[in-house]
């Protein structure tokens, strides 16, 4: 048994609406999943040795993926005038925020890449949602993808 597990229960992500200024938590949020990080991998492996190298590329991250109770109408981050469904008929750049439950927060630039919505006949209606990141970061305040960094 782990005594230092933590729950995920209140992750956050937010966005910028406007494309820059303040960030506004994206309401109605369930499952989140914070962007993996990875690099690819290179062969470097020579003739004259006997034993495989590789080399690492640059530091890729998958989608930033969420699913959320889903409200067409009534809440501004969900709709197609303020929320993320102009942000993917717009094909808008803006920021976004990851909020861990302890506090710490990831900033990245990004653009709403899927929306898949479910109207089930019995169930809650909801959205599933992927926003593609591209671009310098910010872990708790250090940048990350900066050159030379």
């Amino acid at each position: 048994m782990s005594l230092l597990a933590k729950s995920g229960h209140g992750a956050l992500v937010a966005w910028q609406p406007s494309g820059s200024g303040a960030f506004v938590t994206i309401a109605e949020l369930r499952d989140l999943t914070t962007p993996g990080l990875s690099r690819n991998e290179f062969d470097s492996t020579t003739q004259n040795v006997d034993i495989d190298t590789y080399v690492l590329g640059v530091l890729r991250r998958e989608a930033l993926a969420f699913s959320m109770n889903f409200i067409e109408s009534g809440e501004p981050t969900h709709d197609h005038v303020t929320g993320i469904q102009k942000a993917i008929i717009s094909n808008m750049m803006t920021g976004w925020r990851y909020s861990f439950p302890n506090g710490l927060q990831w900033i990245m630039s990004g653009q709403v890449q899927a929306i898949k919505m479910t109207d089930p006949v019995d169930g809650l209606q909801s959205a599933d949602v992927t926003i593609r990141m591209s671009g310098v970061m910010s872990i708790a305040g250090v940048p990350v993808g900066v050159s030379g960094g």
